[in-house]
């Protein structure tokens, strides 16, 4: 299956390869949350934060018209939008309310919180000392 990704996240992912945001922490709707790091596309299949990794470690947890960005800790993902309803939008995953059914695409733990990049990357701040 071909995934068509939105062209700012090809970009985005072209340029900085992944990495760690200097800000990262954002808000969702209930909750601050944190964002450890962008998932690297040019890495060893093994590196705990590539793209390959997220793909073959989370296969068929997250929804199919999602694709793993980043990692927000404690197994959570920011996933964004690969479908014409949802293309480019941005996600949290909360992996501790994922589906006991692998394979079903469940959005129960699932919570918008960007209408694209780069509002998400505009959102991000410093945490209060």
């Amino acid at each position: 299956m071909s995934i068509k990704l939105p062209i700012r996240y090809i970009e985005f992912i072209e340029n900085h390869n992944g990495g760690t945001p200097s800000l990262q922490v954002f808000k969702s709707e209930n909750n601050e949350r944190v964002i450890n790091c962008f998932l690297a596309l040019s890495a060893p299949n093994s590196f705990q934060f590539s793209i390959k990794h997220h793909l073959s470690g989370y296969k068929d947890r997250y929804p199919k018209d999602m694709f793993p960005i980043a990692s927000a800790g404690g197994g959570d993902m920011i996933l964004i939008g690969i479908c014409e309803h949802n293309e480019g939008k941005l996600f949290y995953w909360d992996h501790d309310f994922e589906s006991d059914e692998s394979g079903v695409d469940y959005y129960d733990n699932i919570e918008l919180i960007a209408d694209d990049l780069d509002m998400f990357l505009k959102s991000l701040y410093e945490p209060n000392a």
